[in-house]
């Protein structure tokens, strides 16, 4: 099993998803939105995973530290460059509906600027409402994978042990054995830096935030049909 996991070499936060990204749009300097579609780009970028991404650590300030949706974002963001990351947030191509190959950069951006749905995270925690936070991370300039493919995940993992490694998921779906995955280390360490941020102290943010992101994985990766109960669900 850990033969499955490699150094983290991205710059933001993926889903637990096992599906791969087929391509990334960002901003550069200049405010253009690039596009990332290089399949050795892509399979040797390697980034930790959270529920949501960057919009796990929106989650827990509204949740755990009682923010507005405004203030969770900027508390967010300012966390994760501080620890090094871009704030990044995935999408889908609907389940394999649209082909993105056949799409230009502009045809692209134009497409999952009017779709931006495919997190399954963000419609457990905000239902009807999840629509409103990807827009926001889009307005925002947050960095988007947009995932390719069907769920086929088969089993789940929490990567509590491997410190700089995670699950490497495009040498996973090579292989046929993709899995949902969870980094606990890089996430506590946003997680604590959001805590600096708020002021506030490991027992009342860092530390349930976390906590709640760990139980609250359970119940996703079970809803997807990534493991039948949570028992089967492994930590590493």
């Amino acid at each position: 099993m850990i033969e499955q996991y490699s150094l983290i070499t991205g710059s933001g936060f993926s889903c637990v998803d096992g599906r791969p990204a087929g391509a990334v749009i960002s901003k550069n300097q200049q405010g253009l939105y690039v596009v990332e579609r290089s399949k050795d780009v892509l399979r040797d970028t390697n980034n930790p995973q959270l529920l949501g991404a960057g919009l796990g650590f929106v989650a827990m300030g509204e949740k755990i530290a009682n923010l507005s949706q405004e203030d969770a974002f900027k508390v967010s963001e300012d966390a994760m460059a501080e620890v090094g990351y871009n704030p990044q947030f995935h999408v889908d191509n609907h389940h394999d509906k649209i082909d993105i190959s056949q799409l230009s950069d502009e045809e692209l951006i134009v497409e999952i600027a009017k779709y931006l749905l495919g997190c399954g995270f963000a419609a457990y925690n905000w239902g009807d409402n999840a629509i409103e936070y990807l827009q926001m991370a889009w307005r925002r300039g947050w960095d988007v994978e947009v995932l390719v493919g069907n769920h086929g995940e088969k089993g789940a993992n929490k990567n509590k042990n491997l410190g700089e490694q995670s699950f490497n998921v495009h040498l996973a779906n090579e292989s046929g054995t993709s899995k949902f995955n969870q980094d606990y280390v890089p996430v506590k360490r946003v997680l604590d830096q959001m805590g600096e941020i708020l002021r506030l102290p490991d027992n009342v943010f860092a530390t349930p935030a976390l906590n709640l992101l760990d139980t609250t994985f359970d119940d996703v990766v079970v809803a997807l049909k990534g493991v039948e109960n949570k028992e089967e669900i492994e930590t590493i």
